[in-house]
């Protein structure tokens, strides 16, 4: 992943608009946002974040729509985290993603996000500013359709 910073400092544009005052609650509320929990990278206290996850060939992605926010810094330096839902809990393993693979999940990504989050996103226009990380259930032994694990989760 020749493109990835390490060092980098965050790119994330400035928040609270639309999308946090009124568009996360109400995904969250509906189910099209889960909650990623992961631990701080220095303090190691929980962080909770809500994400919309995206499906690509029935693989389960988190994409960074803010860039090298805290919570990709986080979940690089853990290597996983837990998925909460409004049906339960899941633990998975967080594999970084090579740019051909980020390209795919950042293009389906743009197809279905609403426009107000998809203006937020272009301010970074350029993809390397997009970590996208694949879900690995914890009990899945590498498998990694069908997440999270006996759950019946709609392809979006």
């Amino acid at each position: 992943m020749e493109d990835r910073p390490t060092g980098r400092k965050s790119k994330s544009p400035r928040r609270g608009g639309v999308v946090d005052r009124l568009f996360r609650p109400i995904a969250i509320r509906v189910g099209l946002a889960w909650y990623l929990e992961v631990p701080g990278r220095r303090s190691g206290s929980v962080h909770r974040t809500a994400l919309i996850p995206q499906t690509v060939d029935q693989r389960w992605y988190l994409l960074s729509t803010y860039g090298y926010s805290q919570w990709v810094q986080n979940l690089r330096s853990a290597g996983g985290g837990t998925l909460i839902r409004r049906t339960g809990a899941d633990p998975f393993t967080a594999v970084e993603v090579d740019p051909d693979e980020r390209d795919r999940v950042i293009a389906r990504f743009r197809e279905r996000a609403p426009i107000v989050v998809r203006r937020e996103f272009d301010q970074l226009p350029d993809p390397a500013d997009h970590p996208a990380f694949r879900i690995v259930p914890a009990d899945s032994n590498g498998e990694v359709t069908g997440f999270p694990p006996n759950r019946n989760a709609p392809e979006r």
